[in-house]
């Protein structure tokens, strides 16, 4: 689940929900990279605070096994979508219990001056460049958008090809197609 900001009172309803991961925009520096590992895990590690009850199936399963468990998941996913993000990703992907960088290459041009123009050779280098690192620091690789094969090459590890809302509206789009040629 994509959260809409690095704050923990953000992330705890979403953490409730057990997700397999949680993507968290906008991540900047290993300070804010830090911060979104700790509101991801409880004490000591981190600063959830516990009220599971969707993680727990409403009190089937054990507690302390969830919260073993909970010490490897979600997934903390931050999104690098940002220059000042690039200038300290060798800070951020050495944070503990960072798993995933996702590229966000819309907002990571928006940055850069050029909004959108993702085939622009300077984004590419850019990009290229924060794969690389974040395979050899062995962290998961992710991304929203973007030429398949591409992110390939990359070495992507996972790609979210589309949303609900999206893939909702190309199919009310071809019903009207549909209709229209009848």
């Amino acid at each position: 689940m994509r959260v809409c900001a690095n704050d923990p009172g953000v992330l705890k309803p979403v953490l409730d929900l057990a997700p397999a991961g949680v993507i968290i925009p906008m991540v900047n520096s290993a300070e804010e990279a830090e911060a979104a590992v700790s509101a991801c895990r409880y004490p000591p590690r981190g600063i959830r605070g516990c009220g599971v009850r969707r993680a727990v199936r409403y009190g089937k399963d054990d507690l302390f096994e969830y919260l073993k468990l909970s010490d490897r998941e979600p997934l903390v996913i931050v999104q690098i979508e940002h220059v000042d993000a690039v200038r300290n990703l060798d800070a951020i992907l050495k944070v503990p219990g960072l798993d995933c960088i996702c590229v966000g290459p819309c907002d990571l041009s928006g940055s850069m001056g050029i909004l959108c123009q993702t085939e622009d050779e300077e984004l590419n280098k850019v990009i290229d460049e924060i794969c690389r690192k974040t395979k050899a620091a062995g962290k998961m690789l992710g991304t929203a958008s973007g030429p398949l094969a591409r992110w390939q090459a990359r070495g992507v590890d996972w790609i979210a090809m589309g949303s609900d809302w999206g893939f909702m509206a190309q199919g009310f789009r071809s019903m009207l197609q549909e209709r229209d040629a009848k």
